[in-house]
């Protein structure tokens, strides 16, 4: 029959399996709570997604039906060119030149240069005084020889009027 040595180490490993198996559900649980938090985490965070993304749309809709009254109501006469916009521009022309600008037009008042003399004069970007030197060619404060690459600028009367001061 079975001894008590047998019996003792059969429930010695019952024991032993049983505490490995309540050590694994101990672990699982754990993994359960984390994973539900996360899950709550989760939604919580995809309702409020969905909510700004109800929020946006309730916007773009109001600025749809804003764009279409705007381009049905306009009134008699309109022209596509405003009043203020022509305002601007003249404020725009009629400002004091910056100290970059003023630079450029004492250069060309010496006589012609090209885009790469200017800059290396400024010690601006090459795309820095691209910029300057459209601006400048929109105002009317120089010209330019576009026959050739790179372009070569020509400071006109109204950039030595303004240079001037007058």
């Amino acid at each position: 029959m079975v001894d008590d040595v047998t019996i003792d180490f059969a429930v010695s490993a019952i024991l032993f399996s049983l505490t490995i198996l309540l050590v694994a559900l101990i672990r699982m649980a754990r993994v359960l709570r984390r994973l539900r938090s996360e899950r709550l985490t989760v939604e919580q965070s995809l309702g409020y997604i969905e909510q700004r993304l109800e929020s946006i749309q309730g916007r773009i809709i109001d600025l749809m039906v804003r764009v279409d009254l705007l381009s049905t109501s306009r009134p008699a006469g309109y022209e596509k060119t405003s009043k203020k916009l022509e305002v601007g521009s003249q404020l725009l022309s009629s400002r004091s030149l910056d100290s970059t600008e003023k630079q450029i037009l004492s250069a060309l008042a010496s006589g012609p240069k090209t885009v790469t003399e200017l800059r290396n004069m400024v010690a601006r970007t090459r795309e820095h005084t691209a910029r300057l030197m459209k601006g400048l060619f929109d105002k009317g404060l120089v010209t330019r020889d576009s026959s050739k690459k790179p372009y070569v600028y020509f400071i006109t009367e109204e950039g030595k009027k303004k240079l001037s001061g007058t």
